[in-house]
C-alpha cells in the first residue's frame, strides 16, 4: 500500500551543507560497514537522516557517513567515481545518465509529485502587478529556474503546456532559489518557479501565484532518488542489499511520521526550527511509479533534453 506524507522541495545551496547529527549508534564502530552517502541539504531527502537517527541502517549492519552532493551530474559523477557509495539526487540526471549509457541503479525514490489531496510545493509565482495573468498567457517570459533543464524547467514546461501555452515561448534563466524572490522585485525576471521555503517568503513580499507547477507530473512520480552506481552492485551486492532495505524503511517511516521530518530538518539545512513547523513537506513514498518515470524521460526527449530513451524498466532493476 501507498503510504505518503506531503513534503516540499526546500532547496538549498549545496555549500550550506551542515554535517548531519546522526545518532549515537552511529558513533564509530569497527563491527559496521561504513558507506558514504552524498545528499544536499533540502527536505527531499529527510528520510536517510531520520532512518540513521531511528536506527534503521545500524539494524542492516551500515555505518553512514555523509558527504555534500551537488546539483545533478556532479553527484552521479561522485558516484560513478566511487568516492560515494550512495547519493540522492533528482530522478533528471538518473535519466540523462542512462540515456548516456552511464551505470547508474536507482534504489528507492525519496520524495514524488503530490496527489490530490496533498498540498502542493512548488509554484509558478510572478508579481501582484504583472502582464502575466495565467500559465497559458507566459508566452514571451523570463522565467528563473534553479538549473536549466532540470526539474524546476521541466514542471514549468508541463504546466504551461497543459495549460495551453507553448513553453518553447519561455526563456529560463538560473537564479539560485533563494536570490529568486528579491530577483523577481526588482523586476529581473518575469516569473520564478519557487519551492519552499522561498515560495512562503515570495507570497509574503507581495508575489502571486499563477499555479501549482508540481502537479503537471503524474500522482506519485519520482522527483528524488537515491542511487548507487552498477559497479557496485555488482562489486559488493550485500552492502547495497542493506542498504536498499534501510532506505526503503526509512522513507516509509518518514511518511508515516511528518512531525518527526520536521524535526529533523533543521539539524541538517539552515532551516529555523519554527519555519520547519510551518512549511509544506514533500510527498514521501518508497513505491516506484515507473509510469511516472516514463512520463518524464518521454517529456524529456520531447523536449530535446535526451537524444533516445533511456531503459527505464533496467534504471531501478539492480543487477547483482
Amino acid at each position: 500500500m501507498r503510504r505518503t506524507a506531503t513534503v516540499v522541495a526546500m532547496a538549498l545551496p549545496a555549500a550550506l551543507f551542515l554535517a548531519a547529527c546522526g545518532s549515537d549508534s552511529q558513533a564509530s564502530d569497527d563491527s559496521l560497514t561504513k558507506v558514504t552517502v552524498a545528499t544536499a541539504p533540502i527536505a527531499d531527502y529527510a528520510p536517510l537522516y531520520l532512518g540513521v537517527e531511528k536506527g534503521f541502517f545500524e539494524k542492516q549492519g551500515l555505518q553512514v557517513e555523509f558527504a555534500s552532493g551537488r546539483v545533478g551530474t556532479e553527484t552521479v559523477t561522485g558516484v560513478l567515481s566511487g568516492t560515494n557509495q550512495f547519493a540522492g539526487v533528482a530522478l533528471l540526471p538518473l535519466l540523462v545518465s542512462d540515456s548516456q549509457g552511464l551505470d547508474v541503479a536507482a534504489i528507492t525514490p525519496s520524495s514524488v509529485a503530490p496527489g490530490a489531496e496533498d498540498p502542493s510545493t512548488v509554484h509558478m509565482l510572478t508579481t501582484a502587478d504583472s502582464q502575466f495573468t495565467s500559465l497559458q498567457e507566459l508566452e514571451g517570459a523570463t522565467v528563473a529556474v534553479n538549473a536549466l533543464q532540470a526539474q524546476a524547467e521541466l514542471t514549468a514546461r508541463l504546466a504551461v503546456e497543459k495549460a495551453g501555452g507553448n513553453p518553447d515561448e519561455l526563456q529560463f534563466v538560473e537564479v539560485p532559489f533563494p536570490e529568486m524572490p528579491a530577483a523577481l522585485q526588482r523586476g529581473d525576471v518575469d516569473a520564478i518557479v519557487a519551492v519552499e521555503p522561498f515560495v512562503s517568503t515570495a507570497l509574503d513580499g507581495g508575489a502571486v501565484s499563477l499555479g501549482e507547477i508540481d502537479r503537471s507530473l503524474s500522482e506519485g512520480a519520482p522527483t528524488t532518488t537515491f542511487f548507487t552506481s552498477a559497479q557496485y552492485a555488482q562489486s559488493d551486492p550485500e552492502v547495497v542489499d542493506k542498504f536498499t532495505a534501510a532506505m526503503t524503511e526509512s522513507v516509509d517511516y518518514a511518511a508515516e511520521n511528518p512531525d518527526e521530518v520536521r524535526a529533523i530538518i533543521p539539524e541538517y539545512t539552515q532551516v529555523s526550527e519554527e519555519l520547519a513547523q510551518e512549511i509544506a513537506l514533500p510527498t514521501f513514498s518508497s513505491e516506484l511509479n515507473q509510469e511516472g518515470v516514463t512520463e518524464t524521460a518521454e517529456a524529456m526527449h520531447r523536449f530535446g533534453w535526451i537524444e533516445s530513451l533511456p531503459e527505464v524498466g533496467s534504471l531501478f532493476e539492480v543487477e547483482s
